[in-house]
């Protein structure tokens, strides 16, 4: 029965065909990040509304930042976006014109004071380079977008000392805000790093002691996993929806669907039901194939045993209410992927994939019906655990998540020229079935 319901999705499919090569798909909601990290950063800023990339779906994260561009970058990690079209009406700075696209980005900034050096002195958000202008298109250096980014989330020039740019530099390191960004104050800094610097910046603290992502309002809560995206919301109205275990909420920027957060844990920010932004946490976490059935006690991967709590809750892609272990043990077959979430070596939270009826993949025997977003530990149990593949639709090569909701994907080998194609051999690749 099962092979006749994969046959049956897959009679009104396009064909699909994954095969063992060395390409692997980004995994950023960009199409042109390739690094982990940076995808993740880049997210977190798209879905606050941050960035919005550069045209084509790209971020082109070598790229450098002007100083327009930062300035706009801030107003908007600031969430005062929606004042812009005010400070678009007049002209501050002589090369700033009506006819520069950041007009009001960098007249608001301009005009925005923070606290200054002196009792009595106004200082404001950014400052020309004098004669009137501003020098919009000239690339800003890591020195001078610390300074402006320390003035945005409430530090005084005066606590940063009188040497300037060493002492704004010197503050930011010792809040975290240079975290992991290897740059001298006179270097340009590219766009992956200009994402960093501010993702660190969400996690300092700002000038009044606060973590700057509790600033933004809304409710925080920790030790959220994020289980699927790009779904229906519960009550079935919309779609584009993000499933965690603290509920299933749409994200305050329209149409954002952060990829690389599937399956993350971390702190979740929601406001009028709707999320704000998420900070993955550096929580140790295992991914794997189960080598056999789950049982009372422990879950088994091909070179290890994981002891599991009655009472750890177990969530799939599909729900966000979590069963307990206890409860949850027998539907975890041999071949399901899971990811464990460990706290000090004790695993606390189990996310399910793969399986029938669970998650983003179901799998019959020798086929993974997609439903959501495709990841790439929902085939695992028909590639023994490979995932490096090429992915052909239409004889064409796609990335992971060009496949389609209810596309029937299995595992064989690339025909080679004037040779009829072999049976599917688990290990080797994918065919979807017709």
């Amino acid at each position: 029965m099962k092979r006749i319901l994969s046959l049956l999705l897959a009679a009104a499919l396009t064909a699909a065909l994954l095969l063992p090569a060395g390409a692997v798909s980004s995994p950023s909601s960009f199409a042109d990040i390739r690094d982990p990290r940076t995808a993740v950063e880049a997210d977190i800023l798209r879905l606050m509304g941050v960035v919005t990339g550069t045209g084509d779906n790209l971020f082109q994260p070598e790229d450098t930042l002007t100083r327009a561009e930062f300035c706009a970058l801030v107003i908007r990690f600031l969430q005062r976006a929606d004042e812009v079209p005010v400070y678009s009406t007049r002209t501050i700075f002589s090369d700033v014109t009506a006819r520069h696209w950041a007009l009001g980005y960098v007249n608001l900034a301009a005009s925005m004071t923070v606290p200054g050096a002196k009792e009595d002195e106004t200082i404001h958000l950014v400052a020309g380079v004098g004669n009137g202008r501003f020098e919009p298109e000239q690339v800003i250096t890591l020195a001078q977008a610390v300074t402006i980014l320390l003035r945005a989330i409430g530090y005084s020039d005066r606590q940063a000392g009188g040497i300037w740019p060493q002492g704004h530099l010197n503050l930011a390191r010792s809040i975290g805000m240079l975290k992991d960004i290897d740059l001298e104050g006179g270097d340009e800094i590219p766009r992956s790093l200009a994402a960093r610097l501010f993702v660190n910046a969400l996690t300092c603290k700002n000038g009044e002691g606060k973590l700057c992502y509790e600033s933004f309002g809304g409710t925080v809560t920790k030790d959220v996993v994020i289980l699927a995206v790009n779904v229906e919301t519960d009550t079935g109205d919309a779609m584009g929806a993000i499933r965690t275990t603290a509920g299933t909420f749409l994200p305050k920027t329209e149409g954002t669907v952060p990829t690389s957060f599937q399956g993350r844990r971390g702190t979740l920010v929601v406001d009028d039901g709707e999320v704000v932004t998420f900070l993955p946490d550096e929580s140790e976490s295992v991914s794997f194939v189960l080598a056999s059935d789950a049982l009372p006690s422990y879950l088994a991967g091909r070179d290890r045993r994981y002891a599991v709590g009655a009472d750890t809750k177990v969530y799939t892609a599909a729900s966000s209410d979590g069963s307990p272990y206890s409860d949850f043990y027998t539907k975890l077959r041999s071949g399901t992927s899971v990811t464990l979430y460990l706290e000090r070596g004790k695993v606390v939270t189990v996310l399910a994939e793969g399986a029938a009826g669970m998650g983003p993949g179901a799998a019959s025997g020798d086929a993974v019906v997609v439903i959501g977003t495709p990841t790439t530990t929902m085939f695992e149990a028909l590639t023994g655990g490979a995932s490096g593949y090429t992915i052909l639709k239409n004889r064409q090569a796609i990335s992971l998540r060009e496949l389609q909701p209810y596309d029937v994907v299995t595992y064989g080998e690339l025909p080679r020229p004037g040779v009829s194609q072999a049976p599917p051999q688990k290990g080797r690749g994918f065919r979807q079935s017709r």
